[in-house]
């Protein structure tokens, strides 16, 4: 989930700038938004594909988590990711299929394939390219930071030496 949204931010941050660069090249207006619907229909996929499936996963943990433990934190974060998964998942049932729909028509063309649409196809996959890669390292660093400043295994020894 945190490079999913880490390459929301990124990819965010290329559609800003994008269009500026875009027009520098003298691209046409509707060109550019053309391109801008597309790169921003792929990231929303790609997030949807990535979280659903991950929130399914945290929903049913924190479920276990308050079938076992039956304390307040536990039944209020089994509450809060009922609530975020029934309505992520609904919001993706509803703006998934449009985004796939325009994504299919822009991939497989119509009857105004032009070689103007192959650029726009390709600058709109860089953009996600460039985002996913941009959210796993960010998320990387940051596992790996975590990782460097706290050692659970030490603080667990630390804690219960005879157990180790």
């Amino acid at each position: 989930m945190a490079i999913a949204g880490f390459t929301m931010v990124y990819g965010y941050i290329l559609l800003l700038i994008s269009p500026f660069l875009l027009q520098m090249a003298e691209v046409e207006p509707e060109t550019i938004l053309m391109f801008e619907q597309l790169a921003l229909d792929l990231i929303y996929l790609f997030c949807v594909v990535t979280i659903i499936p991950t929130g399914f996963y945290i929903w049913l943990r924190s479920l276990k988590n308050f079938w076992e433990r039956r304390t307040l934190s536990s039944g209020l974060t089994a509450g809060w990711n009922s609530y975020a998964q029934i309505h992520n998942t609904l919001r993706a049932a509803r703006n998934a299929p449009s985004a796939f729909e325009r994504v299919v028509k822009a991939l497989l063309g119509g009857k105004s394939k032009k070689k103007d649409n192959t650029v726009i196809i390709l600058c709109a996959i860089l953009v996600l390219i460039l985002a996913i890669f941009g959210g796993f390292f960010t998320a990387s660093a940051i596992m790996k930071k975590a990782d460097r400043e706290y050692d659970m295994f030490a603080d667990l020894k630390r804690r219960y030496p005879e157990q180790y």
